[in-house]
């Protein structure tokens, strides 16, 4: 089954690309993603500073958070995440949407 459009797609084609443009990959840190606004609009916390502060966890690398289990268990009773890969999933999806919405305003 095929499902005809019609209509003024002007919009579309431009935002289609302004993405197809921008072929080259780009790292996004974790930072950016895990932000103060996304923990001031999404948990309890101010930031991840302030919930890793409050869950009093150590760690040197983003690496050795991943594989704190303390973290998923901080996070699944204090948060509405079940754990730390969750709650990086939510936010970057947030992120790509509000990439997204920027590069359809230009």
């Amino acid at each position: 089954m095929s499902v005809k459009i019609t209509g003024n797609l002007d919009g579309l084609n431009r935002l289609v690309e302004k993405i197809s443009s921008q072929n080259n990959l780009e790292t996004i840190s974790l930072g950016k993603i895990l932000n103060d606004d996304f923990f001031k609009e999404h948990t309890d916390f101010d930031s991840f500073k302030d919930l890793c502060a409050k869950a009093s966890l150590d760690f040197k690398t983003v690496e050795e958070l991943d594989a704190s289990e303390e973290i998923n268990i901080f996070i699944r009773h204090n948060t509405k995440f079940e754990n730390f890969l969750e709650m990086q999933k939510y936010a970057a999806s947030i992120f790509m949407k509000n990439r997204i919405i920027q590069a359809f305003k230009k």
